[in-house]
């Protein structure tokens, strides 16, 4: 940024194109992180969940059993079984 003789900044397009694009790319980082760790989230819900179906069906607990302990359904869990 150039300076007058009196110490007052002039306005310098390239670096304010600078500092803005430096905000946007942070912005989009932290959002990307965000949307990552969310997914991550679900995608760790779910297959505890699937695993909790198998550890059941492999102790011989009944489907409706499973169906109330996990809330899900009887068709979900079945088709859990039927994947594994």
């Amino acid at each position: 940024m150039k300076e007058n003789e009196l110490g007052w900044g002039w306005y310098d397009p390239e670096e304010e194109r600078k500092r803005l694009n430096d905000s946007a790319l942070a912005y989009s980082h932290k959002r990307g992180l965000k949307e990552g760790k969310d997914i991550g989230l679900v995608e760790g819900a779910q297959q505890a969940k699937q695993e909790m179906v198998i550890n059941f069906y492999n102790q011989n607990v009944p489907i409706d059993i499973i169906s109330k302990a996990s809330g899900l359904s009887q068709e979900d869990i079945k088709k859990i079984i039927q994947d594994n």
